[in-house]
């Protein structure tokens, strides 16, 4: 499998459509993918912290061109997992290109 050459550092914000903007954008609401992380966990854990109030965000970081493959996979799954609970709902995600060690 080929990862991207282009995915170095990014960070996701996946906030639902169906709870709006803003809210929960904190340092501690932060969830840190590395190489090793199981996307199929990464998603739960998205789509719990979307689920918790109107206008949540998750927002996921990833270094690495592995890291952000899983992210970018955990996030989609995250989708799916959302879209079970709120068919005529659709999942935003947003991106934002971060320096190293920021």
């Amino acid at each position: 499998r080929r990862v991207p050459r282009w995915c170095h550092g990014w960070r996701y914000a996946a906030a639902s459509a169906f709870a709006g903007a803003g809210g929960g954008q904190g340092e501690e609401a932060l969830l840190r993918v590395s190489q090793a992380t199981d996307p199929g966990r990464l998603a739960g854990a998205v789509a719990a912290r979307l689920r918790q109030s109107d206008g949540s965000v998750a927002r996921v970081s990833a270094m690495g061109p592995e890291a952000c493959f899983k992210a970018v996979r955990g996030v989609a799954m995250a989708g799916e997992y959302l879209r079970k609970d709120y068919p005529s709902s659709e999942l935003a995600v947003t991106l934002e290109k971060v320096a190293e060690g920021a």
